[in-house]
This record gives structure tokens, C-alpha cells and sequence, in this order.
């Protein structure tokens, strides 16, 4: 149950509720101020709400909702779609009531958002609802959390303004950090750099798996003709299943050692929880190569294996003939002679892998010179061919 109070109204009149139920007789069974409130059906049967001013006198300009947190009529409440980010208003005195299906266990990553250029200083306010609990377990404002789920059932999701006046215009979206098997997160390939945005209390949620000792490269950044001060931040949550970040980035490149086997998750959000923001994330690995998806073809080039070619693969090619990073390269038994890294990485078809191969790659790459030798076409940078000596 929720009520709210015109902030526009003239006086300090507040509205009162009070709830008669089949066998209160003539006293409320329940009377709330403006506010979100609960309240435990014991009896079936008609129940009345009477609405009125505190003190009786000028009246009071009012909203009022209700819902049902457990039980109740059907089709009352919405489903709430994981990883799908609504953006809604609740207008005065309003509730927006969403439902979800959930295992104990489950760990959830919640992201409420509210509209920067909204008038008045409403926050948005979500109350998560457990199966068979009256009360709120959890009650979140503007942010983000995450929220670990101790019973299996349907879970309630309400959100309202903190203030109960005018209303609130917010965004949401949840998504499972634990199991993997819930989720609805897509996969991020190593080497593979995603430019996008994330909505209004949104978040986008990214898994990788990562091997113990390896090292991690991240790289977030914002996109500069975006308007606002917000900023990407970036969450690394391992494997551990209590969904807590390992490490939370900003825009930057940064190194990360993975302490354990297993699922990784990169999490974006906006870092004031507000209109959203622009921008790009990659990552790769500092100590080993990219595994491209495509074992069977390869693209011309392609030195760090992440099935395009780009600078990175020039990077690749110099860091491994002058710093030993990576200390391989893709093909055969990894070494600079193999077959088939000759034929993948040979650029100027001399039979070597040296500095000129690296110099010709840019080229290609920068200046629209001439293509790898076993590219499809002048200007492919994507397209697989099977290359001899590099299944």
C-alpha cells in the first residue's frame, strides 16, 4: 500500500488511511500516514480503505495504490525480465510492483537509477520482498547492490519515491551473478572491445572464464562527447558465489592476477546511478594468448588469436620478438619458425617473422597498404581462412 501527498498543496494537511477489515468492526484494523506500508491479511472478506486529512480541515490532495505482495489477485503484479532494463515513472503516491522467479542461494545484482533532469529531490526506492515475508529483506535507493537469496520462491520487487509526493522517474535491471547457469549475461571474448552504452539505471553484465595466475588486462573508457559528469565504472567479480567485486575500475587500463579457475564477471554501471553513460570495455591476458572461437580457420594476421585484425595483433607481434610478452606464438609447437606461424604472421612472404612483418601490418592496418598474403580480399581484417600448419 502506498500513499502520497500533492507537494503543491497549499497547508501541511497529510493524508491518513485506514484500513477496516471483515472483523475490525468499527475501530481501523490498520491507519498509516503517507508512506509505503504492508499489512497481513488475516480474514477473507471485504476490506474498506477510508482516506482522509489528518486534522480534518482543508482536505488533502492524495494518491493511493495497492498491490499484493504475496498471494492475491493475478496478473496484478509485472515479471521482471533479467538483464532487461525498464525505464518507468510512478506517479504521486504510486508503486511499480514487479515479481521474479528464484533459488536459495541465488545471488541477485540489482541497479536502481533516477532522472537526472526530474524537478524535486525524489529518489527512487526499491524494497525486495522474500516468498511468505510481510516485510522488506532488503530496501535499496539510487545504486547498485548486490543481494543474496535465501529462500526459493517468488520474490517481489517494489519501488516507489522516498518522499511519497510527486513521484519518481528511474530505471532498473537486475541480473544473476551466482549461478551461472541463471544468468543472462553474454559472453565476452578475450581481445573482442565492446563500445556501447548503459541506460538509466542500468548495468551491463559480462562473463569470461579465467585460468589461476593468469594476468588480466582491462580497459574501460568514456566516451567524451557524452553529456554529464558520469563516469563507467567497471566490477570484476570472480568465481567465489558470494558476489562481492574483486576489483571495481574506472576509466583506465589496469592488471589483474586471477586467483582462481573458473566464471568471471565484468559489470558496468554508471557511477552516480543516474542518466547512464557511453562506453568501451576489452580485456585480454598479458601472460598468454587470446583463444579465437574458430579453431579450424584463422584470420590472416591475427597474432593474439581474438578472430580480428587490428593493432593489437601488431602489439602482439612486437611484444613477443622484443619483450618476451607473449612468450608464444599460435601456432605449431609456438615457436618463430614454425610453419605455421610463418604462414599466419609472414607478411612480406619471406619466410621469417621479424620487425618488417610488424612494420607492414601497420601499414596495411594505417595507411591502406598491401594486404596479408592469404587474405580473401585487399582489405579483409575479419575474414578466416585455414591456415597450413595452424589448425
Amino acid at each position: 500500500m502506498t500513499i502520497g501527498r500533492n507537494p503543491a498543496q497549499f497547508g501541511s494537511q497529510q493524508p491518513i488511511v485506514e484500513l477496516f477489515s471483515p472483523t475490525s468492526g468499527v475501530t481501523p484494523a490498520q491507519q498509516w500516514g503517507r508512506g509505503a506500508h504492508q499489512f497481513l491479511v488475516t480474514a477473507s472478506g471485504a476490506h474498506v480503505l477510508k482516506v482522509h486529512d489528518d486534522d480534518q480541515a482543508d482536505a488533502v490532495a492524495y494518491g493511493l495504490e495497492y498491490n499484493w505482495v504475496q498471494g492475491g489477485e493475478s496478473g496484478c503484479r509485472e515479471d521482471l525480465d533479467c538483464g532487461n532494463n525498464l525505464q518507468r515513472n510512478v506517479p504521486l503516491g504510486g508503486q511499480d510492483v514487479y515479481e521474479l522467479n528464484a533459488e536459495a542461494g541465488d545471488i541477485l545484482s540489482v541497479a536502481i537509477g533516477r532522472f537526472s533532469a526530474q524537478f524535486g529531490s525524489q529518489q527512487p526506492v526499491l524494497d525486495l520482498f522474500a516468498p511468505g515475508d510481510v516485510n522488506p529483506i532488503a530496501t535499496l535507493s539510487q545504486g547498485l547492490a548486490q543481494l543474496a537469496l535465501s529462500k526459493s520462491g517468488t520474490y517481489v520487487f517494489r519501488v516507489h519515491d522516498d518522499e511519497m509526493s510527486d513521484g519518481v522517474t528511474y530505471g532498473l535491471t537486475y541480473n544473476w551473478l551466482h549461478p551461472a547457469a541463471r544468468a543472462c549475461r553474454p559472453q565476452l571474448g578475450c581481445g573482442m572491445r565492446i563500445e556501447t552504452s548503459v541506460a538509466l539505471g542500468g548495468q551491463d553484465v559480462y562473463e569470461f572464464q579465467g585460468l589461476k595466475s593468469d594476468i588480466l588486462t582491462v580497459a574501460l573508457g568514456r566516451h567524451p562527447a557524452q553529456f554529464g559528469t558520469q563516469q563507467p565504472i567497471a566490477d570484476l567479480i570472480g568465481p567465489t558465489g558470494d558476489g562481492v567485486p574483486l576489483e571495481s575500475y574506472g576509466p583506465g587500463t589496469y592488471q589483474f592476477e586471477i586467483p582462481m579457475d573458473g566464471p568471471y564477471i565484468l559489470r558496468v554501471h554508471d557511477d552516480d546511478m543516474g542518466d547512464g553513460v557511453a562506453y568501451s570495455l576489452s580485456y585480454a591476458w598479458i601472460n598468454r594468448l587470446c583463444n579465437c572461437a574458430e579453431v579450424t580457420e584463422k584470420v590472416p594476421g591475427d597474432c593474439n588469436q581474438d578472430c580480428v585484425l587490428d593493432l593489437s595483433d601488431a602489439v602482439c607481434l612486437f611484444g613477443f620478438l622484443f619483450l618476451g610478452v607473449p612468450d608464444r606464438l599460435p601456432c605449431g609447437k609456438s615457436e618463430r619458425r614454425d610453419p605455421g606461424n610463418i604462414n599466419l604472421l609472414d607478411w612480406q612472404s619471406d619466410g621469417e617473422i621479424d620487425i618488417s612483418d610488424g612494420v607492414v601490418c601497420l601499414n596495411f592496418l594505417f595507411l591502406g597498404e598491401a594486404a596479408h598474403p592469404l587474405a580473401v580480399v585487399g582489405n579483409e581484417s575479419t575474414g578466416k581462412v585455414v591456415v597450413e600448419g595452424c589448425p
